[in-house]
């Protein structure tokens, strides 16, 4: 998790003992915490996609 908690489940990612490491998760995501909305633009996609389309409308 995004706190450092861990937890140990059963999974088929990577080999025996490596760790999947979280960047947003329940207790950061905005539809859990009541957050304001606002998109978080990882890799740029959300400004790629308005670049793209910013004439459309």
């Amino acid at each position: 998790m995004t706190d450092g908690t861990e937890y140990q489940t059963r999974s088929t990612y990577g080999a025996e003992g490596d760790k999947l490491v979280l960047d947003i998760d329940s207790k950061s995501h905005p539809a859990w915490t009541g957050g304001d909305g606002k998109m978080l633009d990882r890799g740029g996609r959300v400004s790629r996609f308005k670049d793209k389309f910013k004439g459309f409308m």
